[in-house]
């Protein structure tokens, strides 16, 4: 015969609640990270340029990757010590491409940037904020453009058009440190397994339960 509980059910729900904290009371908290870039994802920014304030739509992936190579071609030029002539040719080019990125659309008699000026533009339009700084590597690495952004539409499909390109440049940016970072994860987990599997019953067992705990099953 089935037994029925006489105790309220908001009784019951205060039980309850106060068993968990009194469990997890000394439980850390998490620690909150990329906040403000998940809040701003996608929001246009917004540059003040001696007294004349910019919009910057998000960058789509086709400008972003433009801007990229204006950036480049700028920053090799200047640690080449190039002569002034080659610099400002870049530089004309990259004002051109900055132009299509900023609303009001930039005239040219508004303003007159400096070459250093315009490559440092460059560099704020194509940067996407990320608190978790991925640390560098210790030798030289070899980055494939083209693997890379194969790798993006295979994994993230989603987060491609219809032309199979990147939606915009700050999902193709954040698409890669995750990828990176999953790769890292897997890698990690697969280590973690191998060495679980030769632990003491014991140490397995503790580490088994916390586990099931967090993947609920």
């Amino acid at each position: 015969m089935a037994v029925v509980s006489r105790v309220p059910q908001a009784e019951l729900e205060k039980f309850a609640r106060e068993e968990y904290a009194r469990r997890y009371a000394k439980a850390p908290k998490p620690k909150l990270v990329n906040v403000e870039a998940f809040i701003s994802f996608g929001v246009p920014r917004v540059v003040a340029w001696e007294g004349v304030r910019f919009r910057a739509p998000p960058l789509s992936f086709d400008l972003g990757r433009r801007l990229l190579v204006c950036y480049y071609a700028l920053r090799e030029l200047r640690e080449a010590r190039a002569p002034l002539a080659e610099r400002q040719e870049a530089a004309t080019e990259a004002l051109r491409v900055l132009r299509s990125a900023l609303y009001p659309r930039w005239r040219r008699r508004q303003l007159r940037p400096s070459i250093e000026e315009i490559e440092m533009l460059c560099d704020w339009l194509l940067h996407v904020p990320d608190d978790t700084r991925l640390p560098p590597p210790l030798g030289q690495t070899r980055m494939d453009f083209i693997d890379t952004l194969a790798a993006f539409a295979r994994d993230y499909p989603g987060w491609c058009g219809r032309d199979g390109f990147p939606i915009s440049w700050a999902h193709y940016q954040y698409g890669l440190r995750h990828l990176i970072r999953a790769r890292h994860r897997e890698d990690l987990r697969s280590a973690i397994v191998n060495r679980v599997a030769g632990a003491e019953p014991k140490v397995y067992a503790d580490w088994a339960r916390e586990w099931r705990a967090m993947a609920e099953v």
